[in-house]
């Protein structure tokens, strides 16, 4: 299982992962593993199946090739290619579980107008990605608590949230031993 917290205000958006990653078959993989990765004016996380590494390395080199960083190439792209090679890596692996189909991204981007935004997209089984609506504080899975204390630190400071998050996930790891430190975190900030 992985877990991802992200938080976005006007002056700021983070997001925050653990470094859990297992292949399709459900074996772990060995090391500090990344989740959460940083692309010009973007920050992106993958939970679920592992392939959402491949698939957000292609979105950064294709944002990076074409200079094209805002919410709205990120999201096309993962409904359009993402959504493409996440059905091209299935029909390719039919012995996978059903139990571990399931795969998201959160991403926090600039706007045509420089103002930052947060979605979500994904799917569970081998349906297409589809767009979910969310607001300035997301977890996957969800922990309520834990965006309900979020919501509360809105108009605090940066250090004291980024603080607050280390340590909810450390407490959560203390629980869910599928929760693994170290937890990486991204940051992206208006100008």
């Amino acid at each position: 299982m992985s877990q991802i917290v992200a938080f976005k205000r006007e002056d700021f958006g983070i997001i925050f992962a653990d470094s859990n990653i297992v292949r399709a078959d459900n074996t772990p993989v060995s090391g500090e593993n990344r989740k959460v990765f940083k692309g010009k004016d973007f920050v992106i996380a993958s939970a679920g199946i592992g392939y959402g590494i491949y698939i957000m390395e292609g979105l950064i080199k294709s944002a990076k090739d074409f200079d094209a960083s805002d919410i709205n190439y990120i999201s096309s792209y993962l409904l359009k290619i993402g959504n493409r090679q996440y059905q091209d890596f299935i029909s390719g692996n039919k012995d996978i579980l059903s139990d571990y189909l399931r795969i998201y991204f959160v991403v926090i981007a600039f706007d045509e107008k420089r103002k930052l935004n947060m979605t979500m997209i994904g799917t569970e089984g081998t349906g297409n990605f589809r767009e979910f609506p969310v607001g300035n504080v997301l977890t996957v899975p969800k922990r309520i608590g834990l965006e309900l204390g979020l919501t509360k630190k809105q108009n605090e400071d940066r250090n004291e949230i980024i603080y607050y998050i280390e340590k909810q996930l450390q407490k959560i790891g203390e629980i869910d031993k599928t929760i693994t430190p170290p937890f990486i975190f991204e940051i992206i900030e208006s100008r």
